[in-house]
């Protein structure tokens, strides 16, 4: 993401370091041109980092799973998912439920990470449509849930 303008911003530094050099030994005129191209250069390197790094004002940051962030119950019973913004979360049903951290790594893959006596992970492919989770188990082939959004 940041070598578009890093090359750029190498160039103007070196360009500048040689075009201060030429004009302390009064090579010619063209050290002080060479110094503010080289200025310039930096500037603008400067400006396409920050432009690439600070998203543009009222436009929200979307990460992969940012669909997923709610409550979903279980279309066969009383399951539930819950999956807070912060990437924490649980699971279950009534008093019986366990708490995760969620992470999606890419669009449409979940990875659970699962706490309690004995820690584990769980991976999963989602998807999400007309309201509706389904996910599929990426260690156990065959294993499908689907969850209908709260």
């Amino acid at each position: 993401m940041f070598c578009i303008p890093i090359l750029p911003l190498i160039i103007g530094v070196l360009a500048t370091i040689f075009a201060i050099l030429a004009k302390k030994r009064e090579v010619s005129g063209m050290a002080t041109a060479g110094v503010v191209l080289g200025i310039v250069t930096i500037v603008l390197s400067i400006l396409m980092l920050v432009a690439m790094v600070i998203p543009p004002f009222g436009t929200p940051i979307e990460q992969p799973g940012h669909e997923l962030i709610g409550t979903w119950n279980w279309t066969q019973g009383e399951y539930e998912y819950i999956f807070n913004e912060d990437g924490t979360g649980r699971r279950g049903r009534g008093l019986s439920r366990q708490s995760f951290n969620w992470f999606t790594p890419e669009y449409n893959y979940l990875r659970l990470e699962l706490g309690g006596l004995f820690n584990s992970e769980e991976h999963w492919t989602y998807t999400i449509e007309y309201g509706v989770l389904t996910i599929n188990s990426k260690q156990i082939p065959g294993m499908a849930y689907s969850y209908n959004k709260r």
